[in-house]
């Protein structure tokens, strides 16, 4: 799993540009060509956030947890909303989320 993962971030990582420059001429549309690059880039964080989950102790685990919600968030912000900008909405929900997911870790590593 973490190899086919590890593919998939190379992949997207040394291909970004021709994917970009596929869909989108650089010289005529900027804007449209650099949005799907910001979202490329989100999707491979997302991808390298993942690919420790599978090695690690529960407080990497915990942090992994964080940066993941926080990046899903804003994959979805951007694909599904269209949304660029950051906004106070996005952190109440993602606070929360995290500070909750870190107490479950934290109990779990007490229960044991």
């Amino acid at each position: 799993m973490r190899a086919s993962l590890l593919i998939i971030f190379l992949t997207l990582w040394k291909f970004n540009t021709d994917i970009c420059n596929y869909y989108y001429d650089y010289s005529i549309d900027f804007s449209q060509w650099y949005y799907l690059r910001c979202d490329i880039y989100e999707v491979m964080f997302l991808v390298a956030i993942i690919i420790p989950w599978f090695k690690s102790t529960l407080f990497s685990r915990g942090v992994m947890l964080f940066g993941l919600v926080l990046i899903a968030a804003s994959v979805i912000d951007k694909v599904f909303i269209n949304d660029y900008a950051l906004t106070d909405k996005f952190y109440f929900v993602i606070v929360p989320f995290a500070v909750s997911s870190g107490y479950i870790f934290y109990e779990k590593r007490n229960n044991k």
